[in-house]
Formats: structure tokens, sequence, C-alpha cells
């Protein structure tokens, strides 16, 4: 009994991370939609295409993934 709750578990934190993923990416595609995809949400600077190609969905700059600015 104990392993499948262990299995049910892991089905729920693989299905959250899941769904993580997906709201990651709609949020990337209205970025991409409203013309703001590739700028960093924090300093407005521009996201290097490498790190897009590495991670599609990234809303910051490396900058901002190391120390986000705290936003209001």
């Amino acid at each position: 009994m104990q392993g499948s709750v262990e299995a049910r578990d892991a089905a729920w934190r693989v299905a959250d991370r899941a769904a993580a993923d997906v709201r990651s990416l709609e949020v990337a595609l209205q970025r991409v939609s409203d013309g703001t995809y590739g700028t960093c949400v924090d300093c407005g600077g521009g996201i290097p295409p490498a790190r897009l190609r590495a991670v599609p969905d990234a809303a910051r700059c490396v900058a901002g993934f190391i120390s986000p600015v705290s936003r209001p």
C-alpha cells in the first residue's frame, strides 16, 4: 500500500510540474502577442537569444533571474 501512495504522490508532482510549465509557456505566448517577448520583466533590457533558446519561457534576463528586482 505504501508503494501505491508514493506512486500517486509522484504522479501528482509530475502533473503539477507539467501544469506549471504549460502556464509558463502560455504567459510566454502572450508576451509574443504583446510584442514584449525577449524583454526582461524586471529591468526592461533584452533577454539574450541564447537564453531564450535554452529557456523559451524566460521572462527575465540572466541578471534578473539571479537577483530579481522586488516589485511593488
